[in-house]
Protein backbone atom coordinates (compact mmCIF):
# COMPACT_ATOMS: atom_id res chain seq x y z
CA UNK A 1 0.00 0.00 0.00
CA UNK A 2 0.89 3.65 -0.15
CA UNK A 3 1.76 5.71 2.90
CA UNK A 4 1.60 9.48 3.11
CA UNK A 5 5.02 11.05 3.59
CA UNK A 6 6.95 8.08 2.18
CA UNK A 7 8.55 7.63 -1.24
CA UNK A 8 10.42 4.65 -2.55
CA UNK A 9 13.16 3.70 -4.97
CA UNK A 10 13.53 0.23 -6.45
CA UNK A 11 15.62 -1.78 -8.89
CA UNK A 12 14.94 -5.06 -10.68
CA UNK A 13 16.70 -8.34 -10.01
CA UNK A 14 17.07 -10.57 -13.08
CA UNK A 15 17.78 -14.26 -13.57
CA UNK A 16 20.17 -15.86 -16.08
CA UNK A 17 17.63 -15.46 -18.90
CA UNK A 18 17.26 -11.73 -18.19
CA UNK A 19 13.74 -12.12 -16.85
CA UNK A 20 12.81 -9.90 -13.88
CA UNK A 21 12.32 -12.25 -10.92
CA UNK A 22 12.39 -9.86 -7.94
CA UNK A 23 12.92 -6.30 -6.89
CA UNK A 24 15.07 -4.53 -4.35
CA UNK A 25 13.52 -1.42 -2.86
CA UNK A 26 13.86 1.09 -0.08
CA UNK A 27 11.25 3.40 1.43
CA UNK A 28 12.43 6.91 2.30
CA UNK A 29 10.66 9.67 4.25
CA UNK A 30 9.66 12.49 1.88
CA UNK A 31 11.45 15.13 3.97
CA UNK A 32 14.80 13.40 3.26
CA UNK A 33 14.24 13.01 -0.48
CA UNK A 34 15.81 15.43 -2.94
CA UNK A 35 17.36 15.00 -6.40
CA UNK A 36 20.89 14.34 -5.14
CA UNK A 37 19.78 11.89 -2.44
CA UNK A 38 17.40 10.17 -4.84
CA UNK A 39 20.01 9.70 -7.58
CA UNK A 40 22.66 8.44 -5.13
CA UNK A 41 20.24 6.01 -3.51
CA UNK A 42 19.11 4.80 -6.94
CA UNK A 43 22.75 4.16 -7.89
CA UNK A 44 23.34 2.19 -4.71
CA UNK A 45 20.22 0.05 -5.25
CA UNK A 46 21.16 -0.59 -8.89
CA UNK A 47 24.60 -1.78 -7.83
CA UNK A 48 23.15 -4.04 -5.13
CA UNK A 49 20.58 -5.55 -7.49
CA UNK A 50 23.35 -6.07 -10.06
CA UNK A 51 25.26 -8.22 -7.53
CA UNK A 52 22.19 -10.35 -6.77
CA UNK A 53 21.37 -10.66 -10.48
CA UNK A 54 24.96 -11.73 -11.21
CA UNK A 55 24.68 -14.42 -8.54
CA UNK A 56 21.55 -15.65 -10.35
CA UNK A 57 23.51 -15.88 -13.62
CA UNK A 58 22.61 -12.54 -15.23
CA UNK A 59 25.38 -10.56 -16.97
CA UNK A 60 24.52 -6.86 -16.94
CA UNK A 61 26.39 -5.00 -19.65
CA UNK A 62 25.58 -1.46 -18.50
CA UNK A 63 26.32 -1.96 -14.79
CA UNK A 64 28.66 -4.97 -14.45
CA UNK A 65 29.11 -5.25 -10.69
CA UNK A 66 29.72 -8.71 -9.28
CA UNK A 67 30.59 -8.27 -5.59
CA UNK A 68 30.50 -5.94 -2.59
CA UNK A 69 34.09 -4.81 -3.12
CA UNK A 70 33.17 -3.42 -6.55
CA UNK A 71 30.25 -1.56 -4.95
CA UNK A 72 32.58 -0.03 -2.34
CA UNK A 73 35.08 1.02 -5.00
CA UNK A 74 32.48 2.64 -7.27
CA UNK A 75 30.73 4.27 -4.33
CA UNK A 76 33.99 5.91 -3.22
CA UNK A 77 34.68 7.02 -6.80
CA UNK A 78 31.20 8.52 -7.01
CA UNK A 79 31.75 10.41 -3.74
CA UNK A 80 35.06 11.81 -4.90
CA UNK A 81 33.65 12.89 -8.26
CA UNK A 82 30.57 14.51 -6.76
CA UNK A 83 32.24 15.89 -3.64
CA UNK A 84 29.27 14.69 -1.64
CA UNK A 85 28.98 13.11 1.78
CA UNK A 86 27.72 9.68 2.84
CA UNK A 87 24.01 9.00 2.71
CA UNK A 88 22.79 9.09 6.29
Amino acid sequence: GAYEGVEGIASLIRDASGRAVAGLGMPVPVFRMNKVYSSRLALLLKMASSVVSYQLGYECKENPIHNIEQIRFRWKQNQLESGSQEIT
